[in-house]
């Protein structure tokens, strides 16, 4: 638990050493060799953080290939209670999240599935699991399932078949940690039953979870509410410890007038998803990854 408080312990320290910037180039390579082509749907309420994660992944992974990569805002942000992501996205190297990479490397990057905020409502549950089993296709207003759900329950169960190419592998539940009171528990315990149940049809499916915003907590509240957040996910969902991990978004406000990224955030927010994102895509939690970095071992 302390590895969550201590990514940012260290507010407003401006300079890292080569060697601290070198050691973190070599970090993220290291999780560009664990792309396996992984896919993850992005689920929480409206402003945990969805879509600035994809860019902030963006930005991380790019930096690594180029020390002048710019931020760029793959996914649009919204602002206040103005959700910008209505409809399902999906975000991966075809749309550009990726545009510093070697082609090969492009052809393994994970993809990443945006979605709106979804309401504290006990239906979303089936809709979610349409959209793990990829039963969505990109760009539908998931609203209208919504509600379509409200007014007959069984019209949820008329997705179509499975399709792999939009099929998600896992879950990565948004928690905006400024306001971790108003997680939605319906959401969250409804994730954990259907990786029960998923599991037990023998399709795999993990949930995973993203505290943001923890870099902007006050000192004084930051230990008690990360480790309330932790706490919660483990002991009460049984999630794995390693599964709960601390990502710092980047934002339009971290950028000097030149365009490029303060240094007092730069190297710790992405220190902060390059952690995460390693420990999320690790073989261990798929033998069908594991068994794909073994075959293009041998081949």
């Amino acid at each position: 638990m302390s590895g969550l408080v201590r990514l940012f312990s260290r507010k407003g320290e401006s300079r890292k050493t080569k060697d601290d910037l070198e050691q973190l180039k070599r970090r993220t390579h290291g999780l560009i060799r664990l792309f396996r082509r992984q896919k993850f749907l992005l689920v929480g309420g409206h402003g945990t953080g969805k879509s600035s994660l994809i860019n902030s992944i963006s930005y991380t992974v790019n930096r690594c290939k180029n020390d002048y990569a710019a931020f760029e805002e793959v996914a649009e942000v919204g602002a206040g209670n103005q959700p910008r992501t209505c409809a399902y996205r999906r975000f991966s190297a075809a749309k550009g999240m990726y545009s510093d990479l070697e082609e090969e490397e492009k052809k393994e990057a994970p993809e990443f599935f945006d979605m709106m905020g979804l309401p504290n409502r006990q239906h979303c549950i089936p809709l979610l699991r349409g959209l793990v089993e990829g039963k969505l296709k990109e760009g539908e207003y998931l609203t209208d399932y919504l509600e379509a759900e409200r007014r007959d329950k069984a019209n949820l169960g008329a997705f179509g078949d499975r399709d792999e190419e939009l099929a998600c592998w896992g879950v990565i539940y948004v928690i905006n940690a400024q306001d971790s009171e108003q997680q939605d528990q319906v959401l969250v315990q409804g994730l954990h039953d259907m990786q029960r149940i998923l599991d037990a049809e023998k399709k795999g499916m993990r949930v995973f979870v993203a505290i943001t915003k923890s870099d902007v907590l006050k000192p004084t509240k930051k230990e008690k509410t990360l480790q309330k957040i932790f706490n919660y996910m483990t002991e009460q969902l049984n999630i794995r410890k390693g599964r709960v991990k601390c990502m710092a978004n980047f934002t339009d406000d971290d950028m000097l007038p030149d365009g490029t990224m303060d240094p007092t955030v730069d190297f710790e927010k992405r220190l902060s998803v390059v952690n995460a994102l390693t420990e999320f895509l690790k073989p261990s939690h798929c033998p069908e990854w594991a068994q794909t970095k073994k075959s293009a071992g041998a081949s």
